[in-house]
């Protein structure tokens, strides 16, 4: 969310001079006043939906906002290390991306595994049933 600070401009709600201003129609609004209201918003059911919404679109398409998370999380639950998010190279997003897919489509993470064993357990009654 883009700021700016104009300096001789202050707000009445928070005291502070940091605005931002709304593209489209270059209304001037308190940068505080809006996290304000971005805060309450999400703790609505409507919010809440809105947000798991985008969640489930950078899961889908595998952003590198995502990769950079799954990869901070990851090493900092292996190993306790904390990393900068921008460390993490191009070339290591690109790597990550395909074994996830990889890993994706061959249906090798926890919820995968149980799809295939259901499939296998529905695939041997059908055959017992029909041999038996």
């Amino acid at each position: 969310m883009p700021s700016i600070v104009i300096p001789k401009k202050i707000c009445p709600h928070c005291g502070g001079n940091r605005w931002y201003i709304n593209p489209k129609t270059e209304q001037e609004i308190c940068h505080e006043k809006l996290l304000e209201s971005n805060r309450r918003y999400h703790k609505t059911d409507s919010g809440k939906a809105a947000l798991e919404r985008a969640r489930q679109k950078e899961r889908d398409e595998l952003t590198d906002n995502y990769l950079r998370q799954l990869i901070y999380s990851s090493i900092y639950n292996e190993t306790g290390e904390q990393i900068t998010r921008k460390s993490i190279s191009k070339e290591h997003l690109k790597k990550y991306r395909k074994n996830l897919e990889f890993v994706r489509q061959n249906k090798l993470t926890s919820h995968g595994r149980k799809e295939k064993q259901y499939a296998n357990i529905k695939a041997y009654r059908k055959t017992s049933i029909q041999n038996g």
